[in-house]
């Protein structure tokens, strides 16, 4: 039998000759000798697999392993980026199914392959690590598709994780997957603390960067664009990439463009732009361009009719499908979270306005200025992105 060295299999199967140490030692590479201080493997030895995704597969759950201790080995597994020259090779690299499952999920996402999405979410093995951090793709997912009901299964389970005993970065990480929709749905009363100030400290390494995404998305939400253009610049330096695909790196690189966009600065606009269509765009990943069309006021068709012709009715055509997805999806969500999204004054304010009360008589019920309880109307309304005549019985449907 022909042997090679530790070295020599850790060359051959794409891992570090510590990870070949710690599986020689865990005496899980058969026919492997000890000679002297090093081993000798057999030539034709395969790669151990992990041993979580092993039992999975035979069908034994490893809930006795604390959510902490699953969670740090997936985010290992998934801890590199997608390589520039052919960002789906990044699938053959993956070194276990979880990791697969959650690369996959982000491709078909972005590229507006949304039941592929849903499909691929509800293969997750019973393993709740990999199912944590692919639950913010699924949730996007879900808002882009216009599918509610999956919404709820993924934020009910959510919720019940959250309710369990489990650690700050598992917390954390949940909030954040919940945070994508509560953010695309413009529903700040529902985003945690942490996230509105961008206090990241809980979050394993990996996630942060993605968090500072969302954070962007509701700093924009604001409208203070000058804050949210320097700290998207900000995080840029630190998460931009030159010879990978990073999905951070594209969604800063956007939001930089809309924040320009937004104070007039419409060269530095198209730069930003530019130079994240050019790296996602020759891969077909264009959802991140379609979800941002109607922010960037034209700019996005502007530069796409220019300098990426081929890609311009596709992602032209997947926008005005999300915006009617989204329009159908924010409508149900905020049916169902009046009382959450608005505080328990303006949530009461909107109940009396929606049974047909004047402004007069609801500034005389709270004791306020008849001024006043127009301005907290308005911004009721913009809320539930009610617009045109007749506001208040549009009210209704959302109320009543």
């Amino acid at each position: 039998m022909d042997y090679i060295s530790a070295y020599e299999a850790a060359e051959k199967w794409g891992v570090s000759p510590r990870q070949v140490q710690r599986l020689l030692a865990a005496g899980r590479i058969p026919c492997a000798k000890k000679h002297g201080r090093d081993y000798l493997i057999p030539a034709n030895a395969v790669k151990p697999g992990d041993p979580r995704f092993e039992r999975l597969e035979r069908g034994e759950p490893f809930h006795k392993t604390p959510l902490s201790r699953e969670l740090t080995g997936v985010v290992t597994a998934i801890n590199f980026h997608a390589p520039l020259a052919d960002p789906d090779a990044i699938l053959d690299m993956a070194e276990n199914r979880g990791a697969r499952v959650n690369f996959e999920m982000w491709f078909a996402y972005q590229r507006g392959e949304f039941d592929r999405v849903k499909q691929l979410f509800s293969e997750i093995p019973a393993d709740r690590a990999v199912k944590l951090i692919s639950a913010g793709t699924a949730i996007a997912g879900a808002i882009s598709s216009g599918d509610y009901p999956f919404f709820i299964e993924i934020e009910t389970w959510l919720k019940t994780l959250l309710k369990a005993d489990v650690n700050a970065e598992v917390k954390a990480l949940a909030e954040h997957n919940l945070s994508i929709a509560y953010t695309g749905m413009i529903a700040h009363e529902m985003l945690p603390e942490w996230l509105k100030t961008g206090n990241f400290s809980s979050l394993p390494n990996l996630f942060k960067p993605p968090a500072a995404c969302t954070r962007m998305q509701y700093l924009i939400q604001l409208k203070d664009y000058a804050y949210t253009l320097a700290a998207a610049q900000t995080c840029l330096s630190l998460c931009g990439t030159e010879n990978a695909i990073y999905d951070p790196d594209t969604r800063m690189r956007i939001y930089c463009a809309e924040a320009c966009f937004m104070t007039g600065r419409e060269d530095a606009a198209k730069t930003y732009l530019r130079g994240a269509m050019k790296k996602s765009l020759p891969f077909g990943l264009i959802t991140s361009f379609a979800e941002r069309l109607i922010p960037l006021g034209g700019l996005c068709e502007l530069l796409l009719k220019q300098e990426f012709p081929a890609h311009y009715d596709v992602i032209v055509n997947l926008g005005e499908s999300a915006t009617k997805n989204w329009i159908d999806f924010h409508n149900r969500f905020t049916k169902d979270n009046i009382p959450l999204i608005l505080t328990p004054r303006d949530a009461q304010m909107a109940r009396l306005a929606a049974q047909g009360w004047s402004d007069k008589r609801i500034a005389e019920h709270f004791n306020l200025a008849p001024g006043t309880v127009k301005n907290i109307m308005d911004k009721i309304y913009d809320t539930l992105f009610i617009s045109g005549g007749n506001r208040k019985k549009k009210l209704t449907k959302f109320i009543l």
